[in-house]
Formats: structure tokens, sequence, C-alpha cells
């Protein structure tokens, strides 16, 4: 059940002579808690449980939750019930009714950064002050921060025990299922039915104003939300940062605030492979940037304290600004905060950044939630600047490795760069440019890839955007197709827009735009279309393992007689692809994979039974495809060498001893062929 015990009150019961329980007046129930003198199971329950409301059977169905020999019946106020009556064959106690003390619950629930979290968590406990209903949130900690991006401590180690215990709902409710305030004034909040059967979520990322509920006091708001928050029971390490906080600004005195926000946007690579997503990108200060705004406001004669969760970044752009720092006009916020563990330096740096005059930084909540905890004026440095000013101020596209920060930083500069040169037209060789330095950077971002074909395409370089393409295809395909397609959030396609170049430019002339077109098709979900690109593209590249394939899955059966080719070496993937496709490859590949735990080893038997299935089936399929000889692939040598790899030898081992079951071959190889495979590559590693 959602509610607590403390949010609901227990409704006396009169029961008659016909077994009906009636009340004094009609009321709106909550729930029935009913008490079997047996733990019942639910099938049980409903098919011998008759529960009727003023003689009316309801639906037990999806109302039944149950509790060893507690079993309740959820109603969430849906009946105004003026009496009841309960029909069992089993065996029954004792009957509780409750009522709701509470409206219902305004439920604060996000799951990411400390910044969005506060702000619907304040603006829960606003709108449940404004309205009748009980504050309540649900929390998730992030403690891995190289997998989250962002830290966030654990509840129980956050908030005082007597906080939870009135307001944590995480172990009945889930994360909130929107990314926006559901509703659009407090009038509509507080009418029925609620937007779900116990109250509403509220998932704010960002601070409210009138264009997101009409009837708000604005003025009321910003008031009570700084008293909210600094009233919110941290426990005492994290509550006495707010006062350590004050104390730090009083000795700084006037300072502007540059937050250089960069986190799960490009630390992650799943947000990173975004970059060039307006979604994404409005979250990123480059370093540059932050290096060139500090700059600018300490000729103003101001105090800047950078505020940054790069700790690396941070000490970079210390170290570029050392004369600054020896002049104490330019400081770090992590100076202040660095014998403090992660949720304190949050806390801690969040309210000194309220503190400043100015907050200086892009799209951030939590620069937003700061200036709105105090007077700050906050400012958007891609506003505050003009476009020229901002492209200028680049130094990573310029000099590369002058400032010591992480490939993933120099490639959002780079990406910001591009983006920015985008408004200013710069040239197509600066694009590229710009392009393939950020590549250099993070290698297996195929966003830039993706970019630099639209830049070849829109310029009309079909002939250097087949040939870049082949590259792709040939090294990076899955990771290219990925970015290409990839929707952020299961709705936001970055390159949707880029689809119609590869449509309308495939022909059997350029086979790749052809096969990445079909692959744009089936995303599509048009079959039809999708068969039509392949056979372009087969029709140029015939053998390739790729097209091949693709063509299978869309249920082709390819003559590769009736397609003429028209290479004089036909291209099939590489040989490299070959050699791993073999099934000793496999099967060495699949046995390193599964001998990682005791579980997985234990399954490794059946795992490599399956995979060799599998591979007869697939040769099965494709038995009548003509492949060139190895010696015709460019990587021919360099594949012999995957022949002699500890994976190839170690499945080439299990296959002979395979052969010879009958004759204890598992027991030559597990004894004597799988040491001796072992000593031979200790010895080469050494060697090497």
């Amino acid at each position: 059940m959602v509610f607590k015990k403390q949010d609901l009150n227990e409704v006396k019961l009169i029961k008659d002579e016909h077994n009906k329980y009636k009340f004094a007046q009609k009321s709106l129930l909550e729930c029935i808690k009913i008490y079997f003198s047996k733990n019942p199971t639910k099938e049980e329950i409903l098919n011998n449980l008759n529960v009727k409301i003023n003689d009316e059977s309801i639906n037990l169905e999806n109302r039944i939750e149950m509790t060893e020999n507690k079993v309740y019946i959820i109603l969430s106020e849906d009946f105004e019930c003026e009496y009841f009556e309960i029909q069992s064959s089993l065996e029954f106690v004792e009957v509780k009714i409750f009522n709701r003390k509470i409206k219902g619950l305004l439920i604060a629930a996000r799951n990411d950064a400390f910044g969005s979290r506060m702000s619907a968590f304040v603006t829960a406990i606003y709108f449940a002050k404004k309205t009748g209903f009980k504050f309540g949130f649900v929390w998730r900690a992030r403690v891995n921060k190289d997998r989250d991006g962002v830290f966030l401590e654990k509840k129980e180690n956050l908030f005082e025990k007597e906080f939870l215990d009135e307001f944590d709902y995480s172990n009945v409710l889930p994360l909130g299922d929107t990314n926006v305030l559901c509703f659009k004034s407090l009038t509509e909040l507080a009418l029925k039915p609620y937007k779900k059967p116990w109250g509403s979520f509220v998932m704010n990322y960002y601070i409210v104003n009138k264009t997101h509920i009409s009837d708000l006091d604005e003025t009321e708001y910003k008031k009570e939300f700084q008293d909210i928050f600094f009233s919110l029971p941290f426990k005492a390490p994290y509550k006495s940062q707010f006062q350590c906080a004050k104390d730090t600004a009083l000795n700084l005195g006037s300072f502007v605030a540059i937050h250089m926000r960069g986190g799960d946007s490009i630390e992650t690579t799943w947000y990173r492979s975004f970059i060039f997503s307006p979604i994404i990108y409005k979250y990123i200060f480059p370093v540059d940037l932050a290096i060139f705004t500090a700059r600018h406001f300490i000729e103003k004669g101001f105090k800047v304290v950078l505020f940054s969760a790069d700790l690396k970044a941070s000490l970079a752009v210390k170290e570029y600004l050392k004369d600054e720092v020896l002049d104490e006009k330019f400081f770090i916020a992590s100076d202040f905060s660095e014998n403090l563990n992660a949720m304190q330096a949050q806390i801690f740096e969040v309210v000194l950044m309220s503190k400043a005059e100015k907050i200086i930084a892009n799209h951030s909540t939590y620069s937003k939630f700061a200036a709105h905890l105090g007077q700050a004026e906050l400012l958007n440095f891609n506003t505050y600047f003009n476009t020229k000013e901002l492209y200028n101020a680049f130094i990573i596209p310029k000099l590369k490795d002058i400032i010591n920060i992480s490939s993933v930083q120099k490639t959002a500069s780079c990406a910001y760069a591009y983006l920015i040169g985008l408004k200013l037209n710069i040239s197509f060789e600066e694009k590229i440019r710009l392009l393939n330095l950020g590549l250099e950077f993070d290698t297996n971002n195929s966003a830039f890839r993706v970019m630099i074909l639209d830049e070849f395409f829109k310029k009309g370089y079909l002939t250097r955007a087949e040939h870049y393409l082949k590259n792709v295809i040939n090294e990076y395909y899955e990771n290219f197709i990925s970015s290409l397609l990839s929707k952020l959030w299961g709705t936001h396609s970055t390159f949707q827009s880029q689809f119609i170049f590869y449509l309308k430019n495939a022909t059997h002339n350029t086979p790749y735009i052809s096969f990445v077109a079909a692959q744009i098709a089936i995303f599509n979900k048009n079959q039809k279309q999708a068969k039509r690109y392949i056979h372009l593209a087969l029709q140029k590249e015939p053998y390739h393992e790729l097209f091949l394939e693709t063509a299978r899955t869309l249920g082709l059966k390819v003559n590769l007689n009736n397609i003429k080719a028209q290479n004089p070496i036909p291209l099939y993937y590489s040989a490299k692809a070959r050699i791993h496709n073999h099934l000793a490859y496999k099967l060495g590949q699949s046995m390193i994979k599964n001998s990682k735990t005791f579980l997985s080893y234990m399954k490794m038997p059946y795992i490599l039974i399956a995979l060799s299935i599998a591979h007869r089936e697939e040769q099965k399929i494709k038995c009548n495809d003509i492949l060139p000889p190895l010696e015709s692939y460019p990587d021919y040598k360099e594949a012999l060498k995957e022949k002699e790899c500890f994976t190839y030898k170690l499945g080439l081992a299990l296959m002979k001893a395979h052969k010879k079951w009958y004759g204890g071959g598992y027991l030559v190889f597990f004894f004597k062929e799988l040491p001796k495979l072992k000593e031979e590559f200790k010895r080469k590693k050494h060697k090497f």
C-alpha cells in the first residue's frame, strides 16, 4: 500500500444483523484491511472473496495487496461508501477500514543531479503547503560517479531518520514518469480525479513560474523556496555546509561565479554520442570559454570563482590563469571544499554560488537553483557575449595540447566551436578540421563521422562521401549506424534531418550510401524501400558480408551469378572478419568470456553447444555464397596472425578434443593442451 500508517484514519464500523458494515455517514475509503486465519494465495482470494459496496460487487483483480494473512483491498477513494459487505468462504477474523487524513501525496521523484532533484523537492513541499496534500519523495542514490556522471548520496546517509520515516516513499512508489509538471495550475492539481490514484508526481527540473503554473504567486514561491531548502533536515555533516559556505562568501566579498557544467553530457558515452543535439550541447560550458569568461570579468574588477564537477579541468584552468590566481582574483570552488566528501561539496558549492553577484552558465539547473536561493543575476554566456567573441575565444581547436584536460573535454570544445562556427559561416575546410580534431580526441564517437558526411553531402561531394563512408562502414559499422539512428530518451533523433541525403543519393554507383539508406529504411519500418536500396548496394559490392547479411535479414534470396560485380576483386568486409567468423575463434572467444565467474563457468558447456549449432545453421544459409580467397583481401597478412592468437588456438584445441571425445579427448584438452597453450602464450607475452 502506498500510504503510511500515519497518513490514514481508522474508521469505526457498525455491523448489523445481515453481516453488513455501516458508517455513521457516507465516506470515501482508501482501503479495507482483512485479517484471515490462514495465509491465502491471491488466486484463493479472487475465487473466494466478494466485496460489495452499497450492494454493488467490486472487481478485486487490480485492487489486492497481500502481506502474510493480511489482505488490503485498495479503494483509492473511488467509492462514496454508506455500507459494505464481505462474503468469503475463507475464514477471516477481523476487518478494518481506513480513509485518508490528507488529500493525497505530492511526490518528488527525479533521478538526475542535485539541482534538478532539489528543484522538484522544494517545489513539491511548497505545493503541498498550498493545497493540503502531503509532500513525499522517492530517492535513488547514484554512488558510482564514473558510471552515472554525477554523485548522489544514499538517503539514509543524507537525511535525518525522522524525515525519512515521515516522507520517504521510495519502497512503495517508482521514480516519476514525466520530466515536467503534469498540471498547469494549483487549482487543476487539487481537482479529482488526481493524476495518480494517490495524488501526483512533482517532476520539475526547472524553477517554476507563471508560464508553468498560472495561479502561482511568484514572489511568495521564491521566498518560500529559500526557506524550505535551508530548513531541510540534512544530517549534521551536510547541514553544516550552509554556514561554511556563507562564511566563505563573506571572506571573498563580491564575486562572479562561473558554472563550467559538463557532467554526464560529456562524461557519459551515451550522452556524448548526442553532442550535436541542442538538448545536450546546451548543457556544455567548454573550458576555453570558461577561461575567456573569467578573464573578461576579472578585467572588469571582479573576483571570479569557477565551479565544476570536473576537478582536472578546474585545475587546468587554474594553471592557465596562474597570474590571476597569484593576484587573488581567480579561485576554484574545490579550493574551499577540498576536505569534503562529494555530497558535502555539492551542498557547500550550491550555497556558495548563491552568494555570487552574477552567475555565468549555460543551461544548468544547478546554477538556476543557486540563483533562486540567493539574489544573484543569472547570465548565459551565449547571450552575454556575441558569436564572434565566443568563436575567437576557443583555444583547444587552435592549440590542442596547451591545456591539460581530458580528451572528452577537448572533444566538447571542438564540437562547440563547430556549432558556433556554423552561425558565422566558417569555411568548409575549417568545419572538417574541427570535426576531425574532435574525432581524434574521441575516436569511438561516430557522431563526428555523421557530421563530416553531412558536410560532404551539403557540398555535393558524393564521391568523397562514398569513399569516406566505405572506410567508416568497414571499420566502425555498428558504432556509426548506432549514432546515426539512435534516439535520445527514445524520442529525439539528432540526425533524422540527414536521412534524406542517403535516401536521395542511393544508386548502384554508391553502394555504401545505398547500404546506409537500406538501414534507414529498416529503421523507418519500410521493408519494401529497404530491399530496393540493398539491391542497389549489392550490384557493385555483391560479396560484402554486411550487405549480404542485410539482404538475408530482409528475406531476399541473393543469386550472385545474376549480379554483375564492378570490382575485379570483390570485397567481403575484411579477411580478419572472415577469420573471426570461424567456429574455432567463436568457441575460444566464448570460453574466455564465460570463464570470469563461477556461474558463467557452469553454464559454459550449454553455451558452447548452442554456439556450435547456431554456427552450423548459419553456414547452411551461407552455403551458396561465393566468397573470394582470403589472399585477395588487403589485410590478409594481418588476418593470418589471428589464427595464431590464443583465442583461435583455444577454440581449435577444443574442436580437436571433441572429435576424439570417445578416446579421452576432453581429458587431454583440460590436463595437457590447455596448460600447454597457457604456458606458450605466457612465454610469448614475457618475450614481447
